[in-house]
Formats: C-alpha cells, sequence, structure tokens
C-alpha cells in the first residue's frame, strides 16, 4: 500500500498564500486606475482556485494499476474545480500544461487541416516543401541526440 505523502504548496502558491492579500487591499490605489476596477475581482477568484490546486485536504484519489505484474499505486489529489483544473492560465504549471496541450491538439487536429486543405488541393507541390521541413527536423533532431553525423530516411505517405 502506498504511503500518503502530501506534496505541500509551490512556491508560487506560497508567496500568492502569504502576499495577495497585501496586493489586494492595495489594488484600488495602485492599479484599478490603469487595470480596471473591477479586475481585482477576477484576480482574486484565479488566486484562491490557484492556492487550492492540487491540496490533498480537499480530497485523493488512490490510483491502482491494474497489471498483475505491475500493481503500482499512488495518491493523486482533486483539482481545485469540478470542472477539471483550477484554470489559472500562465498562473498555475500544470494547468497551464494541459490547457496548453489540449488547444494545441485542437488545432493540429480540427483547425489546422481545415485551413490548409485549399492550399494542397491547389498546389501539389506544397508537399514537397512540407517533407523537405519533416525530413530537415527529424535530421536534426537524430544529429543532436548521438552528438555526430547520421544518414536518416524518411518515408512519407499523404492521405
Amino acid at each position: 500500500m502506498p504511503v500518503y505523502k502530501p506534496r505541500g504548496k509551490n512556491v508560487i502558491q506560497e508567496i500568492l498564500q502569504d502576499h495577495f492579500k497585501s496586493f489586494e487591499e492595495n489594488y484600488d490605489t495602485q492599479y484599478s486606475k490603469k487595470y480596471g476596477k473591477y479586475r481585482i475581482i477576477h484576480i482574486k477568484e484565479t488566486v484562491e482556485r490557484f492556492i487550492e490546486c492540487g491540496d490533498y485536504s480537499k480530497g485523493i484519489a488512490r490510483i491502482k494499476c491494474t497489471n498483475t505484474h505491475c500493481k503500482h499505486e499512488y495518491f493523486r489529489p482533486f483539482i481545485a474545480s469540478l470542472k477539471g483544473a483550477c484554470k489559472s492560465w500562465y498562473l498555475c504549471p500544470s494547468c497551464n500544461q494541459k490547457r496548453l496541450l489540449l488547444f494545441s491538439e485542437h488545432l493540429s487536429e480540427n483547425v489546422l487541416p481545415k485551413l490548409l486543405r485549399p492550399y494542397f488541393k491547389y498546389d501539389r507541390n506544397l508537399f514537397e516543401e512540407v517533407t523537405k521541413i519533416m525530413f530537415s527536423i527529424i535530421h536534426n533532431y537524430y544529429i543532436e541526440a548521438v552528438k555526430t553525423t547520421v544518414k536518416t530516411g524518411v518515408v512519407v505517405s499523404y492521405q
């Protein structure tokens, strides 16, 4: 059975927990003229969700691998909101990373193919250019990974 080890707050959460109240009290006099009087309401909600994000005292789930050979177990804290994350863009590293990955997946699977389709439909030579770019990226990656010149080959099939 795994041992329960609360991760504690990260540095950013501790700083906000210790100093946000002072920022909030001074917002009207120092920042509201430039950023807007009512913005502090949104900032406060975001900071509160971020401070609670990943807090084990809000509940945890015990996760166990079902593979009979593995049986690895660990605890995972419930996230701050019922929608799945504290959603503190740029403030919360894990939630920000998750949202950026979901957004890039949406772009690559739904948006970009539809936007690029007309260009490739009328100019088939673009496939050659894209293939050269892909080859260059893969080739440079292998050279960087092994720190020497390597022969690289790529087989590409467009659908």
